[in-house]
């Protein structure tokens, strides 16, 4: 069912899956403010509660080329000092809407990932690519930095110095180097992209959605530097909700029954 912007992002969900298409192919999906009020809306169906994770991928030849300069000549409007850090936050929200609703995420990339796109990507939980990519975050070139989230999200993902490296050079980087870096997850044959984010979207889904919400909650806290104390204690209160989930009974008795689980996500 195509619902929200049909020109800017198509939505569909199907068996507990959320797919968010961006939809601006002639201008390689990039971001202009447009697209990024149609992603948020989009984000925002993650709310459902029928929605257990989310695909994100993009139309056309390729993912998203980053942010449309002309957005970003207009950003903030004439009182550039007054008004831009506000409008820049706003794309931020954007931006930071898949973990702070908590559902697992998964990003199929194709084609080219720059800037706003690699930034978008990164804010997926888990990235599928084609071993033809071409990432990079490119600001530097045009005098600017990564404002969406990119530079923690990178840091988190491959460590200071390998952000420091693609961000203060604004090289690109390929499907291995960004495999081995840490910055994509599964490298296919770019063939292969769209339908293995989809196979990997649909095995989270299949399980528990208390299950996967809290390993991906718990693996963030820690990925921000959570205590581990703090952690471990934030782990057994999660685990006492799985253990009294009515998901936990059904795994039992579908490995009695030799048949797969049916997980509903009921709590006991």
């Amino acid at each position: 069912v195509k619902t929200m912007n049909d020109d800017l992002v198509v939505t569909a969900v199907e068996e507990g899956l959320l797919t968010i298409t961006l939809n601006r192919p002639h201008k390689r999906n990039a971001m202009s403010l447009e697209l990024f009020k149609a992603t948020g809306e989009a984000f925002d169906r993650a709310l459902e509660p029928e929605v257990r994770v989310v695909l994100l991928r993009g139309e056309g030849k390729d993912f998203c080329a980053g942010i449309d300069l002309s957005s970003l000549a207009t950003l903030g409007g004439g009182d550039v000092r007054a008004d831009f850090p506000n409008a820049v936050a706003q794309l931020q929200e954007i931006y930071l809407k898949l973990e702070r609703i908590g559902k697992p995420s998964v990003c199929a990339v194709h084609g080219v990932a720059f800037g706003a796109g690699l930034q978008l990507a990164t804010s997926c939980d888990l990235r599928v690519a084609g071993d033809n990519v071409r990432l990079g975050l490119l600001e530097v070139r045009y005098g600017i930095i990564p404002d969406l989230a990119g530079i923690h999200r990178v840091v988190q993902l491959c460590g200071p110095s390998r952000l420091k490296d693609i961000a203060m050079t604004g090289r690109e980087v390929g499907a291995e180097e960004a495999l081995r870096m840490g910055l994509v997850d599964r490298v296919v044959p770019a063939a292969e992209v769209q339908s293995t984010a989809l196979e990997l979207a649909r095995a989270i889904a299949a399980n528990s959605p208390i299950a996967t919400s809290w390993i991906k909650r718990l693996a963030d806290q820690v990925a921000a530097g959570q205590d581990p104390d703090e952690n471990l204690r934030d782990v057994a209160a999660a685990q006492l909700e799985c253990v009294t989930s009515r998901d936990f009974g059904e795994a039992f008795s579908a490995r009695m029954e030799g048949r797969p689980p049916a997980f509903t996500g009921q709590r006991g």
